[in-house]
């Protein structure tokens, strides 16, 4: 067997447990609103979140960009 190398996703797990907003601004290049970092911090100190809002504002589109290197 190979020696397997971290891709560079693997490597930002710890910094993005810690700094989501950063991670996706950095990593992915993608910009937020006020509203989606706010939703984006607060994965940091709660396991689960609700957030109210209207639709097509972004929900889905900043939970999948936190979730992405949580699933490779």
């Amino acid at each position: 067997m190979g020696v397997r190398r971290p891709s560079v996703l693997t490597c930002t797990r710890q910094p993005l447990s810690r700094n989501p907003v950063g991670w996706v601004t950095e990593r992915l290049g993608a910009h937020q609103w006020s509203r989606q970092r706010d939703i984006a911090n607060s994965i940091v100190t709660h396991k689960r979140r609700a957030v109210k809002s209207c639709h097509n504002a972004g929900k889905s589109w900043i939970a999948a960009q936190i979730e992405v290197p949580r699933l490779l």
